[in-house]
């Protein structure tokens, strides 16, 4: 699962945000444009400026002659001119000359000038043009300007910036249609390029928006299934029922599957690789319900954690002496399972609580040490396996360590990993090998928006922090919680999204690993978890651009709702790499081929951390290539001299992946199978898979 129980080591930039980043680094809607319909533009009137508001007539010096209110009292509401009034003659009423005729020829001239000039007005005063919802938006900040003079010149720039063009693309698009539309829009003038692959940034929800729930709903009772044979094992209603639920305890299943969960002991792993790195997490032994500071004289919600280093078999010595004091120190109450002795200090009246070493993070990725420990997991059901064709992370193309590979955790009682949700919110498995038990709580997936104000409160970074929820707090709260035992040979089921955390109550070994069932709930929360990420300046691991085109080259869904939002994603993605070649074309930067090697890593721009699909920038002087995404070269060079442009997928593969890719025939669904899917691959004649 790559559970990280502390605040990573590794720095991330935090670059102060400018306009060019401002659409993908904030919770609110984006003021940059953002893509609409025909049918969603609309009509904007928009006031003209020429140096004076308007109704109001030009100064000059020679106005040092005239009543400076001339037409105050004329303008009307929206700004239309009204009647000139008596104060408008400089003599306040009489002629110049005293002459009563002289005196109203004068007046009469004057009006027929002041009515010239209102005329002249009218015409130039308003301009009313069509105008995309974008743009509208983008009004609230004129319009705080309004009563300020501006010049022609700002006005015209102002307004070029407003109808600044965007490809409007839609799903019915084939790939030469989005490119088209591209060309016809020309590149962005002012580099921003949208790179958001959802109509609005995900929010998390609140807890006022969510339904009160009773004292017994904040204690549900955990969902358990007893799975007594294979049939059951590779049973659809198994699958249906763990995809229902936030988190799933499954007994008996590694037994019916025939499953050595031996090779998973300590005596095992020594026996196999000795000198195999394992990661060491320093933590206070304490009771699941109470987390201490350092300090030991408040409880906190931050969970101390010191990081090291040593081998399986160091460890191993470790695990045996903490065992051996133990049995000499409880004697007959010894158990696998020991009661926590929870002693205070007399002088001080602080609890005293021992320091432990929790081993976490042992990758057994590679096949020929661990060949025998992969196979073994081979025999789970399809949908629970490290590796299957209805795994999306087994589409991703490459490893990616304790996600679709297998990671061993190594345990003393009290070892705790801290509360998290699962990278991408894809789910879990984890298998107890025991001897003794582990210690569960979960929150479904709903309630992390007031989980995460809870981390506000408590000064803990939701998900750059290291934390442990008091029970009370949720309680307060309001948030449900799910708290259960673990048995040595029972699965735990993460389903999508759920928030946990997890104590060894005993000495026991878990391995464990994620999974993605192909369904369009864990797609879509992949995909809005990735968006969200963006905003908290947070890598996300799973690059879902990446492995949204992947998974259209490998498989065909018959979900049409998946089918949509996979499509959708392309479609997104194939119009951002149209406008970043377009811009990089008409800044005169070269464009080059770079290609793409069997299982290399996705690239990540160095700056920001985003994913970055196909189109990336490098600076040409440089021995060694960091890559960067648009809008942080641009931040480091605004007109982009001496930077290169790199390509790694050929633009007419993509358009022919895109278009391939096409909604299977689903099935209908039987009593016995009613969560049948159809996968392929596109470029082969339709067969059924697992």
């Amino acid at each position: 699962m790559g559970v990280n129980t502390e605040i990573p080591s590794r720095e991330r930039r935090n670059l102060p945000l400018s306009e060019e980043n401002g659409s993908a680094k904030r919770f609110k809607p984006s003021p940059s444009p953002v893509l609409v319909t025909k049918e969603e533009s609309s009509l904007k009137i928009r006031i003209s400026r020429y140096g004076t508001a308007p109704g109001r007539s030009q100064q000059t010096a020679a106005t040092s002659t005239k009543s400076p209110d001339k037409h105050a009292a004329g303008s009307g509401r929206n700004g239309s001119p009204g009647r000139a009034t008596a104060s408008s003659s400089p003599s306040g009423g009489r002629g110049v000359t005293g002459s009563p005729r002289l005196a109203r020829a004068a007046a009469i001239a004057a009006a027929n000038e002041i009515k010239k000039e209102e005329n002249a007005q009218d015409i130039k005063m308003c301009e009313v043009r069509v105008s995309n919802i974008s743009s509208i938006k983008n009004e609230k900040s004129e319009s705080s300007q309004e009563t300020k003079p501006t010049s022609n010149s700002d006005v015209k720039s102002e307004t070029a910036a407003d109808q600044q063009p965007r490809p409007n693309v839609r799903f019915d698009m084939t790939s030469s249609e989005i490119l088209e539309e591209c060309d016809r829009v020309g590149p962005p003038k002012d580099g921003i390029i949208p790179t958001s692959l959802l109509p609005d940034t995900p929010m998390p929800k609140r807890r006022a928006n969510l339904p009160k729930l009773s004292a017994a709903q904040l204690l549900p009772a955990t969902p358990c299934v007893h799975v007594k044979t294979q049939s059951e094992a590779f049973s659809p209603q198994l699958l249906e029922w763990c995809l229902q639920r936030p988190i799933t305890v499954i007994r008996g299943l590694p037994q019916v599957c025939d499953m050595d969960l031996s090779l998973y002991t300590t005596k095992s792993l020594v026996e196999t690789h000795p000198n195999h790195p394992v990661e060491i997490r320093s933590q206070l032994e304490q009771s699941s319900d109470e987390n201490w500071d350092p300090s030991l004289k408040e409880q906190v919600w931050y969970c101390t954690s010191s990081r090291s280093h040593t081998t399986i078999s160091k460890y191993a010595e470790y695990l045996s002496t903490s065992y051996k004091e133990a049995k000499e120190r409880l004697g007959s109450e010894f158990s696998v399972n020991p009661k926590l002795d929870l002693k205070t200090d007399p002088e001080t009246g602080l609890p005293i609580r021992r320091t432990i070493k929790f081993g976490t993070n042992c990758d057994l990725s590679d096949e020929k040490k661990w060949g025998r420990q992969i196979e073994e997991l081979m025999k789970l059901p399809c949908w629970l396996r490290v590796v299957s064709a209805g795994n999306m992370l087994s589409h991703v193309g490459h490893q990616i360590l304790g996600m679709n590979t297998i990671q061993l955790y190594m345990k003393v009682p009290r070892s705790r990993t801290p509360g998290h949700q699962e990278n991408n919110n894809f789910a879990a498995v984890n298998v107890n090998i025991g001897p003794g038990d582990s210690e569960w709580f979960g929150v479904p997936d709903e309630y992390w928006g007031p989980l995460q104000e809870l981390c506000e409160k408590n000064k803990v970074d939701y998900l750059h922090g290291s934390w442990w929820p008091k029970m009370e707090d949720l309680r307060e709260a309001e948030i449900p919680c799910y708290r259960f035992m673990q048995r040595p040979g029972e699965v735990v089921f993460v389903n999508t999204g759920c928030v946990h955390w997890v104590q060894a109550a005993g000495w026991c070994n878990n391995v464990a690993w994620n999974t993605g069932p192909l369904t369009f709930r864990q797609y879509t929360t992949a995909i809005e978890r990735y968006e969200w990420n963006k905003t908290q300046k947070y890598q996300s691991i799973v690059a879902m651009v990446f492995l949204t085109w992947n998974m259209a080259r490998n498989i065909r869904v018959t979900d049409e709702n998946l089918y949509e939002a996979m499509k959708k994603t392309m479609m997104h993605s194939l119009r951002m790499t149209g406008q970043m070649r377009l811009f990089a074309q008409d800044r005169g930067i070269p464009i080059r081929f770079h290609g793409r090697g069997p299982n290399e890593p996705v690239n990540y721009c160095m700056i920001c951390e985003e994913e970055v699909f196909n189109i990336f920038f490098i600076k040409g002087n440089e021995k060694k290539h960091v890559v960067h995404c648009l809008r942080c070269a641009r931040l480091a060079t605004k007109d982009l001299s001496g930077w290169i442009c790199l390509e790694e997928y050929d633009l007419e593969e993509l358009k022919t992946v895109y278009d391939n890719f096409t909604l299977g025939n689903c099935p209908s669904p039987t009593g016995d199978n009613p969560l049948q899917l159809s996968m392929v691959n596109n470029n082969q004649p339709t067969t059924s898979a697992e």
